[in-house]
């Protein structure tokens, strides 16, 4: 087999080498008796009373995963990051930003994927808000309580739909970073046959979902490592798609895909119901 402790470079996009995944702490597990038995065959050996990785193995589903992600992206999939803990929030934020996918680094709404219309109508009253508060907005006449309940009400979803708001329907994959407190929307993806990309620690099961990285998905280095290579892999991706589709002169947009043209007449059009409910509500006469 050829060695791939070297600097891996694709042609499309660089992969960390088993030295840089090492110094990441990749290669740690939990206590070996908080392991999950199904993660036996990506385990090197026992030390200390904690589980090992094998990096090899660990290298070759990295390799697998960057590129299903790769030939996704390549094609115009809706791809998704996502990472609540508080060592993956940023990383997952950063690296999702720099390939153009979407991410979720707070909460996991229920229903994104299972119920996805409720989730859209919190990402309309999200852009409603922020329409309204903007300066010539139909909220600037508010006083200033009623626009701090607003504002309020905008960083609340903004930490739930932040992230995905211009997403138009159920993502194509998701990258999770631990499967086990991202149980929620693991469990959604597979019921709607949504392809998983996961960094599946020691406690976790593997083959709960498509492409499991094992490794530590504990520490801030680890995540790093893994996320940094699929954002690279999605990136060098995106630009495949762009490419094609600029030969064949359409427009291209990024992996977030935008909301805002076909919804935009909609969410001025909830905006102004929402303007003339809150008017009933509180008795203020409508402008001339």
């Amino acid at each position: 087999m050829k060695n791939q402790t070297s600097n891996v470079k694709s042609e499309k996009y660089f992969l960390p080498t088993l030295e840089e995944l090492l110094e990441a702490g990749v290669h740690f597990g939990h206590q070996s008796r908080r392991w999950n038995p199904k993660i036996a065959p990506y385990l090197y050996k026992e030390q200390n009373k904690v589980h090992i990785f094998d990096l090899l193995k660990t290298y070759e589903k990295l390799k697998e995963a960057a590129e299903f992600l790769y030939n996704l992206a390549g094609e115009g999939k809706i791809i998704c990051f996502l990472g609540t803990k508080k060592q993956a929030s940023e990383i997952i934020k950063n690296e999702a930003v720099n390939c153009g996918a979407l991410y979720v680094n707070e909460r996991w709404t229920g229903g994104m994927i299972t119920n996805f219309d409720h989730v859209r109508n919190k990402m309309r009253r999200l852009k409603e808000i922020e329409l309204g508060l903007a300066k010539g907005g139909q909220y600037e006449s508010y006083t200033k309580k009623e626009r701090l309940d607003l504002e309020r009400q905008a960083k609340k979803l903004e930490k739930e739909v932040g992230g995905v708001r211009n997403l138009e329907r159920v993502p194509d994959a998701l990258f999770v970073v631990d499967i086990k407190k991202e149980s929620t929307a693991v469990s959604e993806a597979i019921a709607r046959g949504v392809d998983v990309v996961a960094l599946v620690d020691s406690n976790c099961d593997p083959t709960l979902v498509a492409y499991p990285i094992p490794g530590n998905d504990d520490a801030g280095g680890s995540i790093e490592v893994i996320t940094k290579a699929l954002s690279r892999a999605v990136a060098a991706g995106r630009e495949v798609w762009q490419a094609h589709a600029g030969e064949k002169g359409e427009k291209t947009e990024t992996a977030a895909p935008k909301m805002e043209k076909e919804t935009k007449k909609e969410v001025k059009e909830s905006l102004e119901k929402s303007e003339k409910k809150e008017k009933k509500k509180r008795g203020r006469p409508k402008k001339s």
